[in-house]
């Protein structure tokens, strides 16, 4: 503006009064909807947060509505002061906080994602870490191998594959069954303290090793405040047994879960009393010494 004052109106020509006459009625026709206060430029619907727009001459820009053809460059985009915000590294948030760093619900530029508390509805990761999470389906993996999977707040599975001692197996609660089972080529369960206590039935599908004695201990039926142990026999094979008196007569099932030449029978003269062993069927070829 200063340079054009300081132009004599000697040097106007004609086409510059006449683009001068021009501008002077842009400006009558723009007042009354225009106003420039303090160098803020603002239509003269402006209310602050509610209506019409403002420009200041900090180049800070208010509006309702805008569409924009080309791109947004900016350091920061705040969308509601309790709703969305992306900050110049391209980290995003949503809540009340002004940072990226005290937000609770987040994802940063490199696709790492903290919800913490509730979040309603699916969430898909590489990676979720917390103390709690619940749902009607929790899973970590898709169908197959490699996943913990919870159903309906009545089914806990977990599937494994390529562990250092588990090829393939499976673990799962079912809760309303009250049953526990484990499904694996191998399932190893240790603990701190100097015992693992199974307070329930324990069913293997498989073999069962130890390199104890297998034994049974209940409270003694007539001392009180003992305990009465007894201990399996310990055999180089695989048998089944079968006992009773009198004339020998072999179960039905005895004769079918042994091979037929394996059976072995000891009687007592005395009282009647005998014994049956057989070797299992399916263990005619067991190993007693085993490479470490």
């Amino acid at each position: 503006m200063a340079e054009i004052f300081d132009i004599k109106l000697d040097d106007f020509t004609p086409q510059m009064w006449n683009e001068l006459f021009k501008l002077s009625n842009q400006l009558v026709n723009y007042g009354s909807s225009l106003s420039l206060v303090a160098g803020d430029l603002k239509s003269a619907s402006y209310k602050e947060g509610s209506t019409g727009w403002k420009l200041t001459s900090a180049g800070d820009f208010e509006a309702n509505n805008g569409l924009f053809r080309g791109d947004i460059l900016a350091g920061t985009i705040t969308i509601g002061a309790n709703s969305w915000h992306v900050d110049s590294s391209g980290n995003m948030w949503w809540g009340s906080s002004s940072n990226f760093s005290g937000a609770t619900y987040k994802i940063s530029s490199s696709g790492v994602a903290n919800l913490s508390g509730i979040v309603a509805g699916s969430v898909a990761a590489e990676n979720i870490t917390g103390s709690v999470m619940t749902g009607k389906v929790v899973r970590t993996g898709t169908a197959g191998n490699n996943r913990l999977e919870m159903l309906d707040q009545t089914n806990l599975n977990l599937n494994w594959i390529n562990s250092s001692d588990i090829s393939k197996g499976v673990i799962g609660y079912t809760f309303a069954s009250d049953i526990l089972y484990l499904s694996a080529p191998q399932i190893q369960i240790t603990s701190s303290s100097a015992s693992t206590n199974v307070n329930s039935d324990l069913y293997v599908s498989g073999n069962f090793t130890a390199t104890g004695s297998k034994s049974f201990i209940i409270d003694h039926p007539t001392k009180e405040g003992y305990k009465l142990q007894y201990v399996c026999p310990e055999f180089p094979e695989v048998l089944a047994m079968c006992r009773g008196q009198g004339e020998v007569i072999l179960p039905d099932h005895f004769k079918a879960i042994t091979v037929e030449n394996s059976i072995q029978i000891i009687k007592d003269k005395d009282n009647g009393n005998w014994i049956a062993t057989g070797v299992r069927n399916g263990y005619e070829n067991f190993q007693c010494e085993i490479l470490n």
